[in-house]
Protein backbone atom coordinates (compact mmCIF):
# COMPACT_ATOMS: atom_id res chain seq x y z
CA UNK A 1 0.00 0.00 0.00
CA UNK A 2 2.74 2.20 1.07
CA UNK A 3 4.96 1.88 -2.41
CA UNK A 4 1.42 2.45 -4.15
CA UNK A 5 0.94 5.88 -2.39
CA UNK A 6 4.38 7.16 -3.32
CA UNK A 7 4.34 6.32 -6.50
CA UNK A 8 0.96 8.11 -7.11
CA UNK A 9 3.04 11.08 -5.28
CA UNK A 10 5.69 10.94 -8.04
CA UNK A 11 5.37 13.26 -10.96
CA UNK A 12 4.24 12.30 -14.05
CA UNK A 13 7.78 12.74 -16.05
CA UNK A 14 9.05 10.82 -13.10
CA UNK A 15 6.72 8.06 -13.00
CA UNK A 16 7.10 6.83 -16.42
CA UNK A 17 10.84 7.66 -16.88
CA UNK A 18 10.59 10.60 -19.35
CA UNK A 19 13.38 13.50 -19.68
CA UNK A 20 12.29 16.77 -19.51
CA UNK A 21 13.34 19.85 -21.60
CA UNK A 22 12.78 23.54 -22.18
CA UNK A 23 11.58 24.65 -25.26
CA UNK A 24 14.82 25.52 -26.96
CA UNK A 25 16.88 22.39 -25.90
CA UNK A 26 13.52 20.64 -27.67
CA UNK A 27 14.04 22.73 -30.53
CA UNK A 28 17.51 22.03 -31.18
CA UNK A 29 17.09 18.19 -31.12
CA UNK A 30 14.09 18.29 -33.07
CA UNK A 31 16.43 20.75 -35.52
CA UNK A 32 19.81 18.03 -35.26
CA UNK A 33 16.93 15.36 -36.31
CA UNK A 34 15.61 17.18 -39.52
CA UNK A 35 19.30 18.36 -40.50
CA UNK A 36 21.12 14.51 -39.89
CA UNK A 37 17.34 12.64 -41.38
CA UNK A 38 18.07 10.68 -37.72
CA UNK A 39 14.68 9.37 -38.63
CA UNK A 40 14.27 6.18 -36.39
CA UNK A 41 13.20 6.77 -33.33
CA UNK A 42 10.32 9.88 -33.58
CA UNK A 43 10.03 12.66 -31.26
CA UNK A 44 6.92 12.48 -28.95
CA UNK A 45 6.69 16.20 -27.12
CA UNK A 46 4.44 15.55 -23.99
CA UNK A 47 2.89 18.42 -22.17
CA UNK A 48 0.05 20.47 -20.20
CA UNK A 49 -2.44 21.67 -22.59
CA UNK A 50 -1.48 25.05 -24.20
CA UNK A 51 2.36 25.12 -22.90
CA UNK A 52 3.37 25.36 -26.84
CA UNK A 53 4.40 22.08 -27.74
CA UNK A 54 2.85 22.91 -31.63
CA UNK A 55 4.18 26.73 -31.46
CA UNK A 56 7.95 24.31 -30.76
CA UNK A 57 7.08 22.48 -34.51
CA UNK A 58 6.24 25.67 -36.36
CA UNK A 59 9.02 27.44 -34.94
CA UNK A 60 11.44 24.94 -36.00
CA UNK A 61 9.56 24.42 -39.46
CA UNK A 62 10.48 28.27 -40.08
CA UNK A 63 13.65 28.21 -38.83
CA UNK A 64 14.78 24.86 -41.28
CA UNK A 65 12.63 26.06 -44.12
CA UNK A 66 9.74 23.67 -44.17
CA UNK A 67 6.30 23.39 -44.08
CA UNK A 68 4.30 21.57 -40.91
CA UNK A 69 1.53 19.17 -41.54
CA UNK A 70 -0.74 19.12 -38.58
CA UNK A 71 -2.69 16.01 -38.23
CA UNK A 72 -5.08 16.50 -35.98
CA UNK A 73 -5.38 12.84 -34.60
CA UNK A 74 -8.20 13.00 -32.40
CA UNK A 75 -10.75 14.55 -35.06
CA UNK A 76 -8.81 11.90 -37.66
CA UNK A 77 -12.37 10.48 -38.80
CA UNK A 78 -11.93 6.51 -40.37
CA UNK A 79 -12.16 8.01 -43.75
CA UNK A 80 -9.27 10.70 -43.65
CA UNK A 81 -6.40 7.55 -43.19
CA UNK A 82 -7.40 6.77 -46.76
CA UNK A 83 -10.16 6.41 -49.22
CA UNK A 84 -10.34 3.10 -51.65
CA UNK A 85 -10.80 3.81 -55.39
CA UNK A 86 -11.01 1.12 -57.81
CA UNK A 87 -10.86 4.01 -60.46
CA UNK A 88 -6.81 4.40 -59.81
CA UNK A 89 -6.36 0.56 -59.15
CA UNK A 90 -3.55 -1.00 -61.54
CA UNK A 91 -2.27 -4.35 -62.03
CA UNK A 92 -3.38 -7.27 -59.61
CA UNK A 93 -4.70 -4.27 -57.01
CA UNK A 94 -8.07 -4.28 -56.38
CA UNK A 95 -7.64 -0.99 -55.42
CA UNK A 96 -5.70 2.34 -54.75
CA UNK A 97 -5.83 4.55 -51.36
CA UNK A 98 -6.89 8.26 -52.03
CA UNK A 99 -4.92 9.95 -49.28
CA UNK A 100 -5.68 13.24 -47.57
CA UNK A 101 -4.02 15.93 -50.25
CA UNK A 102 -2.40 17.56 -46.63
CA UNK A 103 0.26 14.76 -46.71
CA UNK A 104 3.70 15.85 -48.18
CA UNK A 105 4.25 15.53 -51.46
CA UNK A 106 7.20 14.39 -53.68
CA UNK A 107 10.33 16.78 -52.37
CA UNK A 108 8.71 18.88 -50.19
CA UNK A 109 10.49 19.30 -47.08
CA UNK A 110 7.56 18.99 -44.24
CA UNK A 111 7.61 17.74 -40.56
CA UNK A 112 4.68 15.92 -40.40
CA UNK A 113 3.17 16.08 -36.67
CA UNK A 114 0.82 13.89 -35.03
CA UNK A 115 -1.08 16.35 -32.61
CA UNK A 116 -2.67 15.10 -29.67
CA UNK A 117 -1.58 11.57 -30.36
CA UNK A 118 -2.89 9.92 -27.41
CA UNK A 119 -6.59 11.01 -28.23
CA UNK A 120 -6.75 9.20 -31.35
CA UNK A 121 -9.40 6.51 -32.48
CA UNK A 122 -7.19 3.04 -32.70
CA UNK A 123 -7.68 3.77 -36.66
CA UNK A 124 -5.50 6.52 -36.17
CA UNK A 125 -2.61 5.21 -34.26
CA UNK A 126 -2.41 1.95 -36.79
CA UNK A 127 -2.05 5.15 -39.41
CA UNK A 128 0.52 6.82 -37.18
CA UNK A 129 2.30 3.51 -36.54
CA UNK A 130 2.74 2.39 -40.22
CA UNK A 131 4.24 6.00 -40.52
CA UNK A 132 6.90 6.04 -38.14
CA UNK A 133 7.75 1.98 -38.44
CA UNK A 134 7.65 1.78 -42.37
CA UNK A 135 7.22 5.58 -43.43
CA UNK A 136 4.99 4.62 -45.47
CA UNK A 137 1.18 4.04 -45.69
CA UNK A 138 -0.31 1.40 -48.54
CA UNK A 139 1.53 2.73 -51.60
CA UNK A 140 2.29 5.91 -49.86
CA UNK A 141 5.88 7.05 -48.99
CA UNK A 142 7.00 9.61 -46.85
CA UNK A 143 9.29 11.94 -48.97
CA UNK A 144 12.58 12.08 -47.92
CA UNK A 145 13.09 15.39 -46.25
CA UNK A 146 10.06 14.62 -44.09
CA UNK A 147 10.87 14.51 -40.41
CA UNK A 148 7.72 12.73 -38.44
CA UNK A 149 6.70 14.64 -34.67
CA UNK A 150 4.28 13.74 -31.78
CA UNK A 151 2.29 15.67 -29.13
CA UNK A 152 0.47 14.99 -26.20
CA UNK A 153 -1.54 15.67 -23.21
CA UNK A 154 0.35 13.75 -20.15
CA UNK A 155 -1.53 10.68 -19.10
CA UNK A 156 -2.94 12.18 -15.94
CA UNK A 157 -6.74 12.65 -14.32
CA UNK A 158 -7.15 16.45 -16.19
CA UNK A 159 -6.99 14.35 -19.85
CA UNK A 160 -8.99 11.91 -21.10
CA UNK A 161 -6.78 10.26 -23.23
CA UNK A 162 -5.23 6.83 -23.89
CA UNK A 163 -2.15 4.73 -22.39
CA UNK A 164 0.27 5.10 -25.08
CA UNK A 165 3.11 5.21 -22.14
CA UNK A 166 2.07 1.84 -21.18
CA UNK A 167 2.55 0.58 -24.45
CA UNK A 168 6.24 -1.47 -25.31
CA UNK A 169 5.49 -1.24 -28.97
CA UNK A 170 5.25 2.02 -28.86
CA UNK A 171 7.62 3.21 -26.59
CA UNK A 172 10.43 1.45 -28.29
CA UNK A 173 9.51 3.62 -30.90
CA UNK A 174 9.16 6.73 -29.78
CA UNK A 175 11.56 9.61 -28.39
CA UNK A 176 9.64 10.99 -25.17
CA UNK A 177 10.29 14.25 -23.80
CA UNK A 178 8.53 16.37 -21.21
CA UNK A 179 8.20 20.10 -22.47
CA UNK A 180 8.76 22.36 -19.34
CA UNK A 181 7.16 25.58 -19.00
CA UNK A 182 9.69 28.31 -18.92
CA UNK A 183 8.62 32.02 -18.38
CA UNK A 184 12.52 32.79 -19.79
CA UNK A 185 11.49 30.77 -23.45
CA UNK A 186 7.77 32.49 -23.21
CA UNK A 187 8.68 36.01 -22.68
CA UNK A 188 11.49 35.83 -25.32
CA UNK A 189 8.77 34.25 -27.65
CA UNK A 190 5.76 36.57 -26.70
CA UNK A 191 8.02 39.71 -27.22
CA UNK A 192 8.57 38.69 -30.85
CA UNK A 193 7.08 39.05 -34.21
CA UNK A 194 6.43 35.46 -34.40
CA UNK A 195 3.78 34.95 -31.59
CA UNK A 196 0.91 35.37 -33.99
CA UNK A 197 2.33 33.38 -36.52
CA UNK A 198 0.27 30.44 -36.01
CA UNK A 199 -2.85 32.68 -35.69
CA UNK A 200 -5.25 31.87 -39.13
CA UNK A 201 -7.13 35.31 -38.77
CA UNK A 202 -3.37 36.83 -38.87
CA UNK A 203 -4.96 39.45 -41.43
CA UNK A 204 -6.92 40.85 -38.97
CA UNK A 205 -3.78 42.09 -37.06
CA UNK A 206 -2.53 43.46 -40.43
CA UNK A 207 0.74 41.13 -40.66
CA UNK A 208 2.95 39.00 -37.68
CA UNK A 209 2.70 40.94 -34.42
CA UNK A 210 4.34 40.54 -30.68
CA UNK A 211 2.12 40.13 -28.20
CA UNK A 212 0.31 42.95 -27.32
CA UNK A 213 1.91 45.59 -25.62
CA UNK A 214 -0.26 45.70 -22.79
CA UNK A 215 -0.67 42.20 -22.23
CA UNK A 216 2.85 41.73 -22.46
CA UNK A 217 3.81 43.94 -19.81
CA UNK A 218 1.54 42.40 -17.72
CA UNK A 219 3.01 39.13 -17.92
CA UNK A 220 6.45 40.32 -17.63
CA UNK A 221 5.50 42.11 -14.54
CA UNK A 222 3.90 39.11 -13.13
CA UNK A 223 5.58 36.29 -14.80
CA UNK A 224 4.24 33.59 -12.07
CA UNK A 225 1.21 34.25 -13.55
CA UNK A 226 1.82 32.93 -17.21
CA UNK A 227 1.72 29.00 -15.83
CA UNK A 228 -1.79 28.87 -13.88
CA UNK A 229 -1.13 25.41 -12.61
CA UNK A 230 -4.05 25.46 -9.94
CA UNK A 231 -6.65 26.69 -12.04
CA UNK A 232 -6.13 24.04 -14.47
CA UNK A 233 -5.88 21.43 -11.87
CA UNK A 234 -9.21 22.62 -10.55
CA UNK A 235 -10.50 22.19 -14.29
CA UNK A 236 -11.15 26.08 -14.33
CA UNK A 237 -10.18 28.22 -17.38
CA UNK A 238 -6.61 29.19 -16.73
CA UNK A 239 -3.85 31.23 -18.15
CA UNK A 240 -1.18 29.34 -20.63
CA UNK A 241 0.93 30.54 -23.57
CA UNK A 242 -2.18 29.30 -26.05
CA UNK A 243 -5.20 31.48 -23.84
CA UNK A 244 -2.29 34.55 -24.01
CA UNK A 245 -2.63 34.08 -27.51
CA UNK A 246 -5.67 34.37 -27.36
CA UNK A 247 -6.54 37.71 -25.00
CA UNK A 248 -3.62 39.35 -26.99
CA UNK A 249 -4.97 38.79 -30.30
CA UNK A 250 -8.27 40.03 -28.50
CA UNK A 251 -6.82 42.79 -27.24
CA UNK A 252 -5.16 44.24 -30.44
CA UNK A 253 -8.68 44.09 -32.12
CA UNK A 254 -10.21 45.75 -28.82
CA UNK A 255 -7.59 48.45 -29.45
CA UNK A 256 -8.60 48.58 -33.63
CA UNK A 257 -12.08 49.39 -32.41
CA UNK A 258 -11.06 51.87 -29.76
CA UNK A 259 -12.67 49.33 -27.03
CA UNK A 260 -10.83 50.45 -23.50
CA UNK A 261 -8.71 47.37 -22.56
CA UNK A 262 -9.37 47.92 -18.74
CA UNK A 263 -13.87 48.21 -19.59
CA UNK A 264 -16.28 45.30 -18.61
CA UNK A 265 -16.70 44.56 -22.41
CA UNK A 266 -12.51 44.05 -22.48
CA UNK A 267 -13.01 42.08 -19.07
CA UNK A 268 -15.74 39.60 -20.06
CA UNK A 269 -13.61 38.38 -23.18
CA UNK A 270 -10.88 37.88 -21.37
CA UNK A 271 -12.30 36.16 -18.09
CA UNK A 272 -13.73 33.33 -20.90
CA UNK A 273 -10.91 32.58 -21.80
CA UNK A 274 -8.19 32.49 -18.74
CA UNK A 275 -10.96 33.14 -15.99
CA UNK A 276 -12.29 35.51 -13.70
CA UNK A 277 -9.59 35.83 -11.24
CA UNK A 278 -6.85 36.39 -13.95
CA UNK A 279 -8.66 38.95 -16.20
CA UNK A 280 -9.99 40.59 -12.85
CA UNK A 281 -6.09 41.00 -12.09
CA UNK A 282 -5.25 41.98 -15.83
CA UNK A 283 -7.97 44.90 -15.48
CA UNK A 284 -6.92 46.52 -12.10
CA UNK A 285 -3.02 46.27 -13.13
CA UNK A 286 -4.15 48.24 -16.74
CA UNK A 287 -6.51 50.94 -14.46
CA UNK A 288 -3.69 51.28 -11.81
CA UNK A 289 -0.73 50.42 -13.65
CA UNK A 290 1.50 53.19 -11.64
CA UNK A 291 1.12 51.65 -8.25
CA UNK A 292 2.35 48.02 -9.60
CA UNK A 293 5.93 47.55 -8.73
CA UNK A 294 7.66 46.07 -12.07
CA UNK A 295 10.11 43.04 -10.94
CA UNK A 296 12.50 44.37 -13.93
CA UNK A 297 12.72 47.73 -11.85
CA UNK A 298 13.42 46.21 -8.46
CA UNK A 299 16.66 43.99 -10.03
CA UNK A 300 17.63 47.33 -11.97
CA UNK A 301 16.63 50.34 -10.48
CA UNK A 302 15.41 49.69 -7.46
CA UNK A 303 15.58 53.17 -5.37
CA UNK A 304 12.98 53.86 -8.52
CA UNK A 305 10.37 51.47 -6.72
CA UNK A 306 11.76 51.09 -2.88
CA UNK A 307 9.19 53.44 -1.75
CA UNK A 308 6.49 51.06 -3.20
CA UNK A 309 7.95 48.58 -1.61
CA UNK A 310 8.64 49.79 1.70
CA UNK A 311 5.07 50.74 1.52
CA UNK A 312 3.98 47.32 0.73
CA UNK A 313 6.10 46.16 3.90
CA UNK A 314 4.73 48.21 5.96
CA UNK A 315 0.98 46.91 5.21
CA UNK A 316 1.63 43.46 6.39
CA UNK A 317 0.37 41.98 3.44
CA UNK A 318 2.34 39.35 3.05
CA UNK A 319 0.54 37.57 0.50
CA UNK A 320 1.21 40.13 -2.29
CA UNK A 321 5.13 40.70 -1.48
CA UNK A 322 5.51 36.88 -1.52
CA UNK A 323 4.34 37.33 -5.07
CA UNK A 324 6.30 39.97 -5.92
CA UNK A 325 9.47 38.13 -4.55
CA UNK A 326 8.61 35.45 -6.84
CA UNK A 327 7.76 37.13 -9.81
CA UNK A 328 11.52 38.94 -9.26
CA UNK A 329 13.10 35.75 -9.03
CA UNK A 330 11.21 34.73 -12.29
CA UNK A 331 12.53 37.87 -14.03
CA UNK A 332 15.63 37.70 -12.35
CA UNK A 333 16.30 34.19 -13.88
CA UNK A 334 14.47 34.55 -17.61
CA UNK A 335 16.05 37.66 -18.42
CA UNK A 336 19.47 37.53 -16.50
CA UNK A 337 20.19 40.86 -16.73
CA UNK A 338 23.83 41.53 -18.20
CA UNK A 339 24.59 44.15 -15.97
CA UNK A 340 25.55 41.30 -13.04
CA UNK A 341 27.12 43.72 -10.89
CA UNK A 342 24.75 46.48 -10.30
CA UNK A 343 21.55 43.58 -10.79
CA UNK A 344 23.16 42.24 -7.36
CA UNK A 345 24.00 45.39 -5.80
CA UNK A 346 19.68 46.41 -6.13
CA UNK A 347 18.77 42.50 -5.69
CA UNK A 348 20.79 42.86 -2.45
CA UNK A 349 19.04 45.79 -1.28
CA UNK A 350 15.66 44.14 -2.21
CA UNK A 351 16.14 41.31 0.25
CA UNK A 352 17.57 42.68 2.91
CA UNK A 353 15.08 45.38 3.53
CA UNK A 354 12.74 42.40 4.04
CA UNK A 355 11.93 40.55 7.21
CA UNK A 356 14.39 37.91 8.09
CA UNK A 357 11.98 35.52 7.56
CA UNK A 358 10.90 36.79 4.09
CA UNK A 359 14.35 36.93 3.12
CA UNK A 360 14.96 33.69 3.81
CA UNK A 361 12.36 32.15 1.51
CA UNK A 362 13.82 33.97 -1.54
CA UNK A 363 16.87 32.34 -0.60
CA UNK A 364 15.37 28.87 -0.27
CA UNK A 365 13.65 29.28 -3.54
CA UNK A 366 16.42 30.70 -5.70
CA UNK A 367 18.45 27.54 -6.72
CA UNK A 368 14.77 26.04 -8.10
CA UNK A 369 14.03 29.01 -9.77
CA UNK A 370 17.81 29.52 -11.50
CA UNK A 371 16.91 25.77 -12.54
CA UNK A 372 13.51 25.80 -13.87
CA UNK A 373 14.95 28.33 -15.99
CA UNK A 374 18.33 26.85 -16.93
CA UNK A 375 20.16 29.47 -15.25
CA UNK A 376 22.41 27.71 -12.83
CA UNK A 377 25.42 29.19 -13.97
CA UNK A 378 24.11 32.79 -14.22
CA UNK A 379 23.09 31.96 -10.39
CA UNK A 380 26.81 31.43 -9.15
CA UNK A 381 28.01 34.66 -10.78
CA UNK A 382 24.87 36.39 -9.02
CA UNK A 383 26.07 34.52 -5.81
CA UNK A 384 29.58 35.65 -6.28
CA UNK A 385 28.61 39.56 -6.84
CA UNK A 386 26.21 39.52 -4.03
CA UNK A 387 29.10 38.51 -1.26
CA UNK A 388 30.88 41.73 -2.31
CA UNK A 389 28.13 43.63 -0.45
CA UNK A 390 28.42 43.58 3.54
CA UNK A 391 24.39 44.02 3.73
CA UNK A 392 24.14 40.89 2.49
CA UNK A 393 27.02 38.95 4.22
CA UNK A 394 25.37 40.62 7.52
CA UNK A 395 22.21 39.36 6.64
CA UNK A 396 22.95 35.88 5.60
CA UNK A 397 24.76 35.66 9.13
CA UNK A 398 21.44 36.89 10.56
CA UNK A 399 19.69 33.62 8.54
CA UNK A 400 21.97 31.04 9.69
CA UNK A 401 21.68 32.39 13.50
CA UNK A 402 17.65 32.16 13.14
CA UNK A 403 17.89 28.59 11.34
CA UNK A 404 20.79 27.45 14.32
CA UNK A 405 18.26 28.77 16.75
CA UNK A 406 14.82 26.89 15.58
CA UNK A 407 16.96 23.83 15.46
CA UNK A 408 18.31 24.50 19.04
CA UNK A 409 14.77 24.70 20.45
CA UNK A 410 13.17 22.14 18.56
CA UNK A 411 16.29 19.88 19.56
CA UNK A 412 15.91 20.65 23.32
CA UNK A 413 11.68 20.15 22.79
CA UNK A 414 12.69 16.56 21.21
CA UNK A 415 14.84 15.80 24.05
CA UNK A 416 12.48 17.26 26.89
CA UNK A 417 9.53 14.91 25.21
Amino acid sequence: MARKEAKETLSYAERYDIPSGNISEIKEQLKFAMEHKAFRGVWCLVGEAGMGKSQIVHQVAEEMGATVCDVRTAHFGLMGTGIPSVKDAKGENFFKIKLPEIFPGENEKVILNFDELNQGQAHAISMFFSMIEDRKMFDYMLPKDTLVVATMNPNTEQYAVTQIENNAALRRRLKFVYVIPSAKEFLKHAASENFHSTDVDIEALGGRKPCHPAILEYFETKPTEIDNKRARESNKSYVCPATIQTISMNAYLLEQEKIPLEGSFAYLMFASSIGQASASSISAFMKDSATAINPLDVLERYSKVKKKVDKLISSSNNEVLMELNMNVLSILFSKCPANITRTAKNFVKFIVDQPTENTGSIMYSIRKVAEDNGSEDYLKDLMREMYQHDEWVEAHKNMDEAHRAVDQDFRSGKAKA
